[in-house]
């Protein structure tokens, strides 16, 4: 009888969760909100290198080596602090060719990217300028950056979740319903574009007054998704 009687009481608890967790999915309605603002930035990352080419593993080392030394001392006679250069790839490897059915070495590749934080943004184009006349013959990656983007990006997506609850209620009272809970809410992913890769070719142009560069501002902005419960 006991047993019985536990077995009820199990079978109607299970009932009551199941019946406590589900959501009538016609009810539902999944609306996207945004919001961005502008931000100027106060400092840029970046990332400059060289890349060497040969047979000679030792001659090709070296002569990256020199460049890449001739970067780091032109970057520090810029007043850019230790602490914001580092090392961010460096790499040696062969290069086959397999066009007739079999492996070749053509060459041996080295690759040495240095990633440079620059908080006065007047020095930018001196440090791409120092790089090519180092003998840097990679950009690999240059992206302005604010120190207030993480703060802003936090008040984005409360403003951006507001804007869909916004769109929601116009929504479900144009037909004459009223806007329930909450059920889900999903950030979307946001991607900051940055310059492309690109191989530096030293030119007379250099010497011309360097490459203009124009750090302009910042387009934040934050996207979310809302799923809501309507009623009425």
């Amino acid at each position: 009888m006991r047993t019985l009687l536990v077995a009820l009481l199990l079978g109607g608890l299970v009932s009551v969760s199941m019946q406590a967790q589900y959501v009538d999915t016609r009810r539902l309605i999944n609306v996207s909100g945004e919001a961005s603002a502008s931000v100027v930035p106060d400092h840029a990352v970046v990332s400059i290198g060289v890349e060497t080419s040969g047979l000679d593993i030792a001659k090709l080392k070296a002569s990256n080596d020199q460049k890449v030394r001739a970067l780091l001392d032109g970057v520090k006679g810029l007043g850019i602090p230790a602490k914001d250069v580092q090392t961010s790839r460096l790499s040696i490897d062969p290069v086959y060719d397999y066009s007739n059915g079999k492996q070749e070495l053509l060459r041996y590749r080295m690759i040495n990217i240095v990633t440079i934080v620059v908080k006065d943004l007047s020095k930018v184009e001196h440090v791409v300028n120092v790089g090519v006349a180092s003998g840097s013959n990679m950009l690999q990656g240059l992206a302005f950056r604010s120190s207030k983007e993480q703060s802003l990006r936090d008040s984005l997506r409360i403003a951006a979740v507001v804007n869909a609850k916004t769109r929601a209620t116009a929504l479900v009272e144009a037909v004459g319903s009223q806007l329930g809970k909450v059920v889900t809410i999903n950030q979307v992913a946001n991607h900051q574009r940055e310059y492309n890769t690109y191989m530096m070719a030293k030119s007379s142009r250099a010497d011309e007054g360097g490459t203009p560069i124009e750090a302009g501002e910042l387009e934040i902005t934050e996207r979310v998704d809302v799923t809501f419960y309507v009623e009425g």
